[in-house]
């Protein structure tokens, strides 16, 4: 059966991104590492932290794709909190794949409380924590990121990266629509015009009716 951080490579794939910049640690290790052999992506290795979301900005720049850097758990996520207000103020579509400790792993001494370092920046933070809705998670970053033009740092315990998963039903990225808006006559020509005898016909007071929608009148 597939790991979760395999069913999570494949999630990145369907959502049509086919380049990663990454800093490894034990934290995003399993994911990248699947992600980097899937067919048709291609993995650049930086040397700081800082440089997977600066490169990934000057990747979507060049490319106008959504752009997708991937770091460790704990300080290798605070080392991104120069490059992300900047990816902020150019309202750049990004996702960023962050290792988090183990859950319920206290003692583990890189365990730190991402998410509001995240945010202080400007950026989203999507903590996946339920296995059953990762997908969902995946999707709902790609969305943000995508309609809100705005870098989201999707956070996943590697302990949980490492389970056991089998997806019920294939990956499917979210569609992402916006309303359409236009003019609105604020009186159609097909609504059926008023005329006095509809007022004594509704059985009503005509006085009311007027004070309410003002006097009867013939359309243009």
């Amino acid at each position: 059966m597939p790991k979760l951080y395999e069913a999570l490579a494949e999630a990145f794939l369907a959502e049509g991104v086919d380049t990663q910049f990454v800093l490894m640690g034990d934290g995003n290790m399993h994911w990248c590492t699947a992600f980097a052999k899937l067919p048709g992506v291609h993995t650049v290795h930086v040397r700081h932290e800082h440089a997977t979301v600066a490169a990934a900005t000057a990747y979507n720049v060049a490319t106008g794709k959504i752009a997708v850097a991937s770091v460790t758990c704990g300080p290798g996520v605070t080392q991104l909190m120069t490059a992300l207000p900047a990816a902020v103020r150019a309202r750049l579509p990004m996702v960023v794949f962050a290792g988090e400790s183990p859950i319920n792993a206290k003692f583990y001494n890189q365990n730190i409380d991402q998410a509001p370092l995240v945010t202080a920046t400007g950026a989203r933070y999507i903590a996946a924590h339920s296995v059953p809705r990762m997908m969902d998670h995946v999707r709902e970053a790609f969305h943000i990121a995508k309609v809100e033009r705005c870098p989201v740092v999707l956070g996943v315990p590697y302990d949980l990266q490492k389970v056991e998963y089998m997806p019920t039903s294939p990956t499917r990225p979210r569609r992402c629509t916006s309303p359409r808006s236009g003019a609105c006559s604020p009186i159609p020509r097909s609504w059926p015009r008023p005329s006095s005898g509809w007022l004594r016909q509704s059985g009503r007071s005509s006085s009311v009716a007027v004070a309410c929608c003002g006097p009867a009148r013939a359309m243009p």
